[in-house]
């Protein structure tokens, strides 16, 4: 059986994308891949509380028979377990590698979804590698100002298990420099890059039950759409007419805007429109509400006005997740064409 620790520098890089993309890949050779969550940092506030959403997205999405509490079977602090994770004997240790033999067994490969190998949880990454007897894939998230000197240090750390690092979700103004001069400097300093993967937009994207959550919306329709990724917004008070040939500059998009404008709503059903977004209060008239029924449009109806509306999206503190099975298909097919997967059998 092997082992496939995936970490990284910092939170919200993409491990569980990386994770998730390998394992069900890797299914589709034929091979028997499992995910294993081994720690889920949480703060004081936060033990003890539900279940690992990565955890529980993944079982689903990559049809995984083991329990969410077997495939993430600990959640604790940092400080927690950077201290148990440095004594050879810790309870924490003793458990993890009952838990990792339980869940490995049987299986070709796992996904070890890791711990950032950064800060005050450096040496505990490094020990959860050593403790599953993994090689290494390290997700870093790029941008032009970035340390090229902590992604090097990642050999350092792990030595001859890192198999390589992939530098992801880089924007398309940094494509260049991500190939044509980071690449070559880190490879220079024996650390392999096994691709550079651009920022994609679908990854960033809300669900329309995401926006009626964050918004405070209420959803007044067509609830099996909700889970519909949506990929662009327009603000009907940007739109100059009603004309249906507007729409078509965006895709997937939701239409923000007034509950009294019909006429824009109107048009915006017949486009590539995941979902309506009307602001005020009050109800749209019925045969608005009739064709988007038809079409199976959702319309969420949002106290606050326009303005108010929009700030609040552009306000939002948490990022969208990778839990949705159009995500994970699209990040497949972005490992498959800019990351070099030899080395993992694919």
């Amino acid at each position: 059986m092997a082992g496939i620790y995936v970490t990284s520098l910092e939170s919200g890089s993409g491990k569980t994308a990386v994770a998730a993309s390998l394992a069900s890949l890797l299914a589709e050779q034929g091979k028997r891949a499992g995910y294993f969550k081994p720690v889920t940092l949480v703060t004081d506030s936060e033990a003890g509380g539900l279940a690992d959403p990565d955890a529980v997205f993944c079982r689903e999405a990559l049809g995984l028979t083991e329990s969410v509490d077997e495939i993430a079977p600990n959640a604790a602090t940092a400080e927690a377990v950077r201290d148990q994770l440095a004594g050879k004997m810790s309870a924490l240790r003793r458990s993890l590698s009952e838990q990792w033999q339980g869940l490995s067994s049987g299986k070709d490969v796992v996904l070890i979804d890791g711990i950032p190998a950064a800060g005050e949880i450096a040496d505990a990454s490094q020990a959860l590698a050593e403790l599953t007897d993994s090689q290494v894939v390290a997700v870093v998230r790029f941008h032009r100002e970035m340390d090229l000197d902590a992604v090097a240090g990642l050999k350092e750390r792990f030595g001859d298990r890192l198999a390589g690092v992939i530098l992801n979700a880089t924007p398309p103004q940094s494509l260049r420099v991500a190939r044509s001069e980071a690449t070559p400097a880190l490879e220079e300093r024996g650390v392999k890059v096994l691709g550079v993967v651009p920022e994609e937009r679908r990854l960033l994207s809300f669900t329309v039950a995401e926006y009626s959550q964050r918004l405070g919306g209420r959803l007044l329709n067509a609830e099996s759409s909700a889970s519909e990724i949506v990929e662009s917004l327009l603000v009907g008070a940007m739109v100059l007419d009603s004309s249906e040939h507007y729409y078509e500059r965006k895709q997937n998009m939701a239409l923000i805007t007034r509950t009294d404008r019909p006429d824009l709503q109107w048009n915006a059903i017949d486009a590539s429109t995941r979902c309506l977004i009307l602001t005020g209060g009050g109800e749209p008239i019925p045969y608005v509400m009739d064709k988007a029924a038809e079409a199976g449009v959702p319309v969420m109806v949002v106290p606050q006005g326009t303005l108010e509306t929009v700030s609040g999206i552009e306000e939002f503190v948490v990022g969208p997740t990778f839990h949705h099975v159009e995500k994970l298909a699209c990040y497949k097919a972005m490992l498959r064409e800019h990351v070099d997967l030899t080395g993992f059998g694919l």
